[in-house]
């Protein structure tokens, strides 16, 4: 069984989701401290002058991801429903979705995670992902040292083979995994381009824009739909 963990993020690129269609259970990683500047509380879509981003405002502090709360006295869900509306109501798509982000954006949200796990939940549903997924403040781990984390959240789900992004070459302790018999495996993922409004093609967009530009099925297509065509041949022995 493969396992891939990533922190929850507002509205995540077209990569985020094929990282969750490569494995067999998905890790929202909510119980490690929050990065400011990350996409966990922001995102980009595209506009007729370039990126524009979306931003949800928290409250300061340092604090771990699911203690993170929104600062809800300003007024960020009407100005995003409004962007999303503006940038891409001529969308081929805009009809079919954008009553799903009415309903999020009518809620009032305390926690950015919580915001951030439904939202990618409804997309999950939109494309047809029905991969399990878990949350890990409640599967019990106290261990903070990242390399072990991964490991211990291994271990308590039942897997010995991990998803990493590969970014993860650059600081995992692989040695440590082949001692915890857990094999490593990479994710090899391909931005595609697709038909996009407002001139040339721009890559790392939320999903929203490919989802109102070019629809679930396509969009299923373009983050795959086989995991084992979605991981590259670098393994670790277990």
């Amino acid at each position: 069984m493969i396992v891939s963990i990533h922190q929850p993020q507002y509205l995540p690129y077209l990569g985020f989701f094929n990282k969750v269609m490569s494995s067999d259970e998905f890790i929202f990683l909510d119980d490690v401290e929050y990065s400011h500047g990350s996409f966990i509380n922001r995102n980009t879509i595209k506009g007729p002058n370039g990126n524009i981003w979306l931003t949800v405002p928290v409250l300061s502090g340092n604090k771990i991801i699911k203690d993170i709360k929104i600062n809800n006295k300003q007024n960020w869900m009407k100005k995003h429903l409004k962007s999303i509306k503006l940038n891409y109501s001529k969308t081929d798509y805009f009809n079919d979705y954008i009553s799903i982000f009415e309903e999020i954006y009518s809620d009032e949200w305390q926690y950015i995670s919580e915001l951030d796990i439904e939202l990618i939940k409804k997309i999950f549903n939109i494309i047809g992902i029905n991969v399990k997924s878990c949350i890990s403040s409640e599967l019990d781990i106290e261990e903070q040292e990242p390399n072990m984390r991964i490991i211990k959240l291994c271990k308590k789900i039942g897997t010995d083979t991990y998803l990493s992004g590969v970014g993860g070459k650059n600081y995992m302790d692989l040695d440590l995994f082949r001692k915890n018999n857990i094999k490593v495996i990479f994710q090899n993922f391909k931005h595609p381009e697709y038909d996009q409004k407002f001139g040339s093609f721009v890559h790392n967009m939320s999903i929203v824009d490919a989802l109102f530009n070019c629809g679930k099925k396509e969009v299923k297509k373009m983050i795959g739909g086989d995991k084992n065509e979605n991981i590259s041949n670098i393994t670790t022995s277990g």
